[in-house]
């Protein structure tokens, strides 16, 4: 078993599905790196959804407080992970949050997971594929129905980020930034 590993995501929000493939892949390391992609997005000149505010509501600080409560939530131990940036974007710095020796794993959901993992082995980094048998929830999806105030997005996802998406009242956010992009 390798002694530490790393899991990534934008995580905009924690979904039922980013759950299952963390607990998956927290079952082949003693530590975990959770990567939080996408954490600079004001300074990033990509026009694609992965760096859109209205796709990226929350802060990189809301990110990490909310993995951290989901997976504490879930029974692992704090001490067995840390949240970190992780540059994917700018795969030269990775090495900068997430060491060499750790094991970077992904699921494939669609072609950028490839590209990714084309990044990570080209930068040094060993690559797990985690079959989490995912069902049709996603990211852009569970926010829609946040932003719609549909409130079945609340099945979708964890427990602790229905608490969070509520205290921060996200879809007010939402609902504000897609009223200023207009």
């Amino acid at each position: 078993m390798p002694r530490s590993g790393s899991i990534h995501g934008r995580f905009q929000v924690f979904h039922n599905n980013h759950l299952k493939y963390a607990l998956k892949s927290f079952e082949s390391v003693d530590f975990m790196y959770v990567g939080l992609t996408a954490y600079d997005i004001l300074f990033t000149n990509n026009r694609n959804h992965r760096f859109n505010l209205l796709d990226n509501p929350l802060a990189f600080y809301e990110r990490v407080e909310m993995v951290t409560k989901v997976l504490v939530g879930a029974g692992i131990g704090i001490d067995s992970f840390t949240v970190v940036p992780f540059p994917i974007e700018r795969p030269w710095l990775l090495s900068q949050y997430i060491p060499s020796e750790c094991k970077c794993y992904t699921s494939i959901k669609d072609q950028w997971n490839n590209t990714k993992i084309d990044i990570l082995r080209k930068q040094g980094y060993d690559v797990g594929i985690v079959d989490i048998n995912a069902d049709r929830i996603d990211g852009f999806n569970v926010r829609r129905l946040i932003r719609e105030r549909d409130k079945s997005w609340r099945l979708l996802v964890p427990c602790e980020t229905q608490k969070m998406v509520d205290e921060i009242h996200l879809a007010e956010r939402m609902l504000q930034i897609e009223n200023d992009i207009d």
